[in-house]
């Protein structure tokens, strides 16, 4: 026999889950409480059992894939045989694939969370722990004290950059190169400067 809380944790994954499906198809305008409902199988009710509104639902949405994003960045900075400037690469890798492929939820994960307390709290955890594991990797190649310059530089210009080729803005044959090809440029010019400094 199922218990409440067995029962619970099922609805809420279901509200979470559609809620980011609704999120990747259609932005945040096409999350709803009762589309949420819908599309979890649950009644119109439900959401409100888990969540006090929309925005503290997309919060928890952002909180998991912040969870994932430092998951991914902590794998990378533990690959034993790969360089600090391979590191690098790679995690910005993440965060650019996510911007490529779900390019809603890359917007909602930097921007400032909104909802209820507790869920704009678990939100901003999971962005300060993100962050960290990324002023890690940077850390690893340039130093603990240039860490947080060098990673403003980097996700600056990863956004850029992202953003210029989601919007269609970064074509080969306009620019006769790819998305990688600026990251690898970007991150040599930083372990160059890192080692002359």
């Amino acid at each position: 026999m199922v218990s409440r809380a067995e029962s619970a944790a099922v609805t809420r994954r279901a509200l979470l889950d559609a809620a980011a499906a609704l999120l990747d198809s259609g932005g945040p305008d096409a999350v709803t409480l009762r589309e949420v409902a819908a599309c979890a199988g649950v009644t119109r009710g439900a959401p409100y059992r888990h969540f006090p509104d929309k925005d503290s639902l997309l919060a928890a949405v952002a909180t998991e894939a912040l969870d994932r994003i430092a998951e991914q960045a902590r794998a990378v900075r533990a690959e034993p045989r790969a360089s600090p400037a391979d590191k690098l690469h790679r995690a910005l890798a993440v965060l650019m694939t996510v911007g490529r492929r779900q390019p809603h939820l890359y917007r909602l994960i930097y921007a400032t969370p909104a909802g209820d307390p507790a869920a704009i709290h678990a939100a901003s955890e999971a962005a300060e722990h993100a962050q960290d594991e990324f002023f890690a990797i940077v850390g690893d190649l340039v130093g603990a004290q240039h860490a947080r310059r060098f990673a403003a530089l980097l996700l600056t210009s990863a956004h850029g950059i992202t953003d210029m080729e989601v919007n269609g803005h970064l074509s080969a044959d306009k620019w006769r190169l790819t998305a990688e090809d600026l990251v690898s440029t970007l991150v040599s010019m930083i372990e160059r400067q890192a080692s002359g400094e």
